[in-house]
């Protein structure tokens, strides 16, 4: 029997464009969500990107310093900058990615009727693909745009342009960073759409949800993660002596992979961990069952704390080794530095969990509404994200600390292998324990106290949304 496609169907990118348009104006947290990660993500890509491009242009007012391409140039740049750069983009990358998949997630269970229908009408699986992947097309593309703008602007004020060809190649490396930014959001909705195709229509149109059930963790998963972990760690303090930028960045990379993979693992545990009330239990499960919106949080969590402790752990090292070479000077222990770093990665968890927090509030919408109805004491709700945004900072602080005091060393040692010659070992590596004590404090009280008060506690009974 020959399947009736309605004409919609036949133009697969003008219905998507045109539900893709909708969906941005109908979401506007997920689609302002994928602009800012995209937009950040960009602008770091973007700055070692176009430092890199105008160092390689003949006669250009900016090099890199003990290369080939700094002889010559008004201006240079480090190495060793040029690595936190890249170190900076790539985690910006990554934190991009687990938190925009997890928002499309949450988009595609609100749309399986939608999608159901387009599927049962005809639509291809490449048609619903797109109906999904457009948002974030659109999205991405807005942020890509703003970030390479922003970060081409910025290399270029700080160190004007020599030449046309100078100018010419810092557009080529912007909009090649704006391309890979518009990737990255296309690359981290992929997964949702690829769940969309496999709806099934006759389940969803029903009204007949598929439960969310806690999935049980393979050994070799953890295995996979540890094996990363330790790889990752080896090559990239293999590759400071070497001088090796792009293997340090990978080396990174790679540990940061892995020790996300191990949180994966303990988060697909927490359902067995005996709780001693309700609201921990319900906590304790809702993580275990949705580790693909809790995972991506404390994973990007755990980045920011470890951007914050690795730069105020590199700051105090810099501070000390001045002290040492200057002895009997004094220079400002930048205390104001420091406040600044914790003051921003505490706002920035905040943020990341105000957005997990959205997304768990309207995925269980229904089952905290019932619980109220059924009698439970008023302030559960207001437990329950408190609880929910405490566990993702908890879990972000107790993992980002390690990784963030390795990520300075690391950055120590790079520096060093650039700067010292004669045999001269690196600066000792200085931790300011106070500083770092009130960033593992101040994230999880301040999250979870704020996520407390911004929590509605009327009850208002609403349909679920797959029904």
């Amino acid at each position: 029997m020959t399947a009736i496609v309605s004409p919609e169907a036949r133009a697969p990118w003008s219905v998507a464009l045109r539900l893709g348009r909708r969906d941005v104006r109908r979401y506007p947290l997920r689609a302002g969500l994928v602009v800012v990660m995209v937009a950040v993500a960009t602008a770091l890509l973007t700055l070692p990107a176009v430092m890199l491009a105008r160092a390689l242009t003949p006669g250009a007012e900016l090099g890199i310093s003990g290369s080939l391409h700094g002889g010559g140039a008004t201006n240079v740049i480090d190495p060793a900058s040029l690595v936190v750069l890249g170190i900076a983009a790539a985690l910006a990358v990554m934190q991009a990615v687990v938190l925009i998949t997890p928002a499309f997630l949450v988009g595609v269970r609100r749309r399986v009727r939608e999608l159901s229908l387009l599927a049962a009408g005809g639509a291809r699986p490449a048609d619903v693909r797109r109906v999904v992947l457009v948002p974030a097309l659109l999205s991405g593309s807005a942020g890509a745009v703003l970030g390479a703008a922003a970060g081409c602007a910025f290399v270029v004020l700080v160190v004007p342009v020599a030449s046309s060809d100078e100018l010419l190649a810092a557009l080529l490396a912007a909009a090649l960073a704006a391309l890979v930014g518009v990737g990255v959001a296309v690359g981290a909705a992929w997964y949702p759409a690829v769940l969309a195709v496999r709806l099934d229509p006759a389940r969803a149109i029903g009204g007949s949800p598929t439960p969310a059930q806690t999935v049980l963790t393979p050994w070799w998963v953890p295995a996979s993660g540890a094996v990363s972990l330790v790889a990752g760690t080896g090559l990239a303090a293999l590759a400071v002596p070497q001088q090796s930028p792009v293997a340090v960045v990978g080396g990174v990379v790679l540990a940061d992979t892995g020790l996300i993979i191990l949180v994966a693992a303990v988060l697909g545990g927490l359902e067995r961990v005996r709780a001693t009330g309700a609201v921990a239990a319900y906590v304790l499960r809702d993580a275990a069952r949705h580790r693909e919106r809790v995972l991506p949080a404390v994973a990007a969590s755990l980045v920011v704390v470890a951007a914050v402790t690795a730069a105020i752990s590199f700051q105090a090292t810099h501070h000390d080794a001045q002290q040492r070479m200057y002895a009997g000077s004094s220079f400002p222990s930048d205390a104001r530095t420091q406040v600044v770093l914790v003051g921003a990665g505490v706002v920035a968890v905040l943020l990341v969990t105000w957005v997990t927090a959205a997304l768990a509030a309207q995925e269980a919408q229904a089952e905290l509404e019932t619980l109220e109805v059924l009698g439970a004491a008023p302030g559960t709700r207001r437990r329950i994200v408190a609880a929910q945004a405490g566990l993702v900072a908890v879990a972000g602080t107790l993992c980002g600390v390690p990784a963030g005091l390795a990520l300075g060393v690391l950055a120590v040692q790079f520096q060093a292998s650039q700067v010292i010659s004669g045999g001269r070992p690196a600066p000792p590596f200085v931790v300011p324990w106070t500083v770092v004590l009130v960033l593992a404090l101040a994230v999880p009280l301040v999250v979870s106290g704020l996520a407390a008060l911004a929590v509605r506690t009327e009850v208002r009974l609403t349909r679920h949304v797959d029904r």
